[in-house]
């Protein structure tokens, strides 16, 4: 039998096995032996360390066990804790040093774990960049580092990712952000589930997110909560308020409001916003150095906001819905006019066998201005 020495142990708020993405929110103290305090020299330089550990309290394991994310996995095809070798290891982020103490994040080991070792998390060394393999793991589950940021409460990372959807940063696309994390923790909460739940359906209409205005606010929604126009699981009641209910389809529901208070909050955090907001956007002054400086002011209030106490910008409360059946399929037609294919059940009321367009139908519209009906003739 191999013996494996230990160099300190580990303190931590959890004394039992949790969910490991609460686990990782909370700050963990690694607390060295004495006789090891001077192999930290340098480690101050090193913003995230790997940790290895004993998990001290498995005494058992399966070679196959439930993975996280989607499906059955071997035990080491995941990070389950009951392993036939119990070594454990985690990326945390180093906080602070106080002596033979390293405060981190980021670490889901119980309190009392024996501590194995530490080492430097190196980007040269430790970094994938195997495009392959990163293609095939988001091919089994296309959210998965979605999810990841969700449950880790990572609001950050989810706006700056949604960025990406969005085009820029502001105050919408971060309230949009901050609601789905709040929202979907309490509809969790409420249903009695863990968040990976709402990601496992693959955007099969299981999770629903009702919103109340075409914003800015709408583009956050949709990347984190993975309900979007194109998978039927983002429904628009225009009522022209920035609200949200999420809910599964048993229509048991949370509904986010946000509160008016918060044009406040937003001055306190970026003082000049709403002055560029009203120039740029209100007035739609499109001066190339003033849409720089509002591009850059806007960018700043949306990642100030994070740090805010999200009941302090939204209301949340459980509402029970109706919720609409799945979308239908029907089979698209061929306009015998213009030979163009049509979704099912699209086609001209005046005329069954052509489409809108050529029958010159009124049509109803979503842009900017919200949700019309665009008058032909």
């Amino acid at each position: 039998m191999i013996s494996i020495p230990t160099i300190g142990t580990i303190k931590s708020k959890y004394t039992e096995k949790a969910d490991p993405f609460e686990m990782k929110r909370e700050e963990s103290i690694l607390i060295l032996d004495e006789q090891f305090v001077e192999g930290l020299l340098g480690i101050e330089e090193r913003m995230y360390l790997q940790v290895l550990f004993h998990f001290h309290k498995s005494n058992s394991y399966s070679l196959i066990n439930e993975w996280y994310y989607r499906g059955e996995r071997g035990v080491f095809a995941c990070r389950t804790p009951n392993r036939p070798s119990t070594i454990g290891t985690t990326t945390v982020k180093l906080l602070k040093i106080e002596g033979n103490r390293l405060t981190v994040t980021g670490l889901d080991a119980l309190d009392g774990t024996p501590l194995i070792d530490i080492k430097p998390w190196i980007a040269a060394q430790d970094q994938i960049v195997d495009a392959d393999y990163q293609d095939e793991f988001f091919k089994d589950n296309p959210r998965a580092s979605i999810l990841q940021a969700l449950k880790s409460n990572d609001k950050k990372r989810l706006l700056l990712d949604s960025g990406a959807l969005h085009g820029h940063f502001c105050p919408g696309l971060a309230y949009g952000v901050i609601a789905s994390v709040f929202g979907l923790e309490r509809l969790a909460q409420r249903s009695g589930q863990t968040l990976d739940v709402f990601h496992r359906d693959g955007g099969l209409e299981e999770l629903l997110a009702i919103i109340e205005i075409n914003s800015c606010f709408a583009d956050g929604i949709q990347y984190v909560s993975g309900a979007t126009l194109g998978n039927n699981g983002l429904i628009l009641k225009e009522y022209g308020k920035s609200a949200v209910t999420f809910t599964k389809r048993d229509g048991k529901g949370v509904r986010l409001l946000l509160k008016p208070e918060v044009k406040g909050i937003l001055a306190e955090v970026a003082p000049e916003f709403n002055p560029l907001f009203e120039k740029v956007i209100v007035g739609q002054n499109r001066d190339e150095g003033l849409k720089a400086q509002y591009r850059a002011v806007a960018r700043e209030a949306g990642f100030a906001l994070l740090e805010i106490e999200p009941s302090s910008i939204f209301t949340c409360e459980e509402v029970d819905i109706a919720i609409p059946a799945y979308a239908p399929i029907r089979p698209s037609q061929i306009c015998r006019i213009c030979g163009e294919s049509v979704m099912g059940g699209k086609m001209s009321k005046k005329d069954p066998t052509a489409c809108r367009g050529c029958m010159n139908d009124d049509y109803d519209i979503l842009d900017g201005s919200g949700i019309h009906k665009e008058i032909i003739g």
